[in-house]
């Protein structure tokens, strides 16, 4: 999963990633008792780095969300909680063909040392 951080701040992406990694800190023990038996969970935990896409001369940040499955509901979380973030999947990333999986990886760390 990939977010343009021409378009979110890396602030905004991390309260995202700890909201659903840590989502039981964010409810009550009801609301969690609710949110499991309709398993309506937000998937597994994910995990984020940094891809840097060259192009032109230029360099373009994107946050690089991978997860152990789950990523529907990954995204029915993004949508409950955080629609104002655009996440792009494998179908709808413009660049997925653009062997981005070459594409520099760096740390949230390193990434926030750059800006």
């Amino acid at each position: 999963m990939f977010i343009d951080l021409n378009k979110t701040s890396m602030k905004r992406i991390l309260e995202f990633v700890d909201h659903h990694n840590n989502w039981y800190d964010h409810f009550s023990k009801e609301e969690i008792k609710k949110m499991n038996d309709d398993d309506i969970g937000p998937g597994e935990e994910l995990v984020l780095d940094v891809i840097i896409q060259e192009k032109d001369g230029k360099k373009h940040y994107w946050a690089y969300l991978g997860n152990h499955g789950g990523s529907s509901w990954t995204e029915e979380w993004r949508e409950k909680y955080f629609d104002d973030i655009e996440l792009f999947f494998s179908s709808t990333f413009e660049y997925y063909d653009d062997n981005w999986q070459n594409w520099d990886l760096i740390s949230v760390d390193e990434y926030l040392k750059l800006i």
